[in-house]
């Protein structure tokens, strides 16, 4: 009888082991899991950021557009400081912000409403 307890015991203990390894698995398994979202949401926040800026710029870039268009404009109109209005009437293409500002355009000064000029 006294060789079943010791069998008994050794299949509990082995048990006990390979629960823990489980846990211990299972937790790791977990922490993975946990730091993958937050890199990932990380990534998430800076993709946004990004395009954020990109629209800025490309904003800005519209912008430039427009005042060398008006340069362009004020060679053939001489003295007459022109509308969004008269530069499309000549046929120039006026862009427009990425992030769906309006452009204003006041003593040749170009601003959008969303971006800082």
């Amino acid at each position: 009888m006294e060789m079943d307890k010791r069998q008994g015991f050794r299949s509990q203990r082995g048990s006990a082991v390979t629960s823990v390894a489980a846990l211990v698995g299972l937790v790791g398994l977990l922490y993975v899991v946990y730091i993958n979202l937050q890199v990932t949401g990380e990534q998430a926040t800076k993709g946004m950021e990004t395009q954020a800026v990109s629209q800025g710029v490309a904003c800005m870039s519209n912008r430039q557009a427009i005042r060398l268009s008006i340069t362009t404009w004020s060679v053939t109109h001489p003295g007459v400081e022109p509308t969004l209005e008269d530069l499309q009437k000549d046929g120039i293409h006026i862009t427009s912000c990425p992030d769906g500002g309006r452009f204003t355009l006041e003593g040749g000064k170009v601003s959008c409403s969303i971006h800082s000029n």
